[in-house]
């Protein structure tokens, strides 16, 4: 398919709510679409079920062992096998920080930063 930059999925989001402010997302059946094709746009990241794409696991892993700090944001480290790639990194005995807005990691984090 045709690919828009990131910001058009949240211009269209943003022109929803403001137009239906009375709208709630687990209810409203909306969704961006392409401004050409009207196919549904989805942001470039993988949904929860979704497969990883390709060779995603393997770049990731190789990315790590090759890194002494890996830094994660905004993931509860529950879903597998996502979820082993941070802990390579301490493996090789290297530095793994975690941000989020919860407690989320905290026990697996050389640094933790909440907030």
């Amino acid at each position: 398919g045709q690919q828009v930059p990131q910001s058009e999925i949240l211009r269209q989001w943003v022109e929803f709510l403001e137009s239906n402010p009375q709208s709630q997302i687990s209810t409203d059946q909306w969704v961006p679409r392409h401004p050409d094709t009207q196919g549904v746009l989805k942001p470039d990241v993988t949904m929860f079920g979704e497969p990883l794409p390709t060779g995603a696991l393997g770049a990731s892993w190789k990315a790590v062992l090759g890194s002494g700090v890996c830094l994660v944001v905004g993931t509860g480290l529950n879903v597998v096998p996502a979820s082993l790639v941070p802990g390579l990194v301490k493996w090789r005995w290297g530095t793994l920080i975690i941000a989020n807005l919860d407690t989320s990691g905290v026990d697996a984090a050389n640094i933790f930063l909440q907030g």
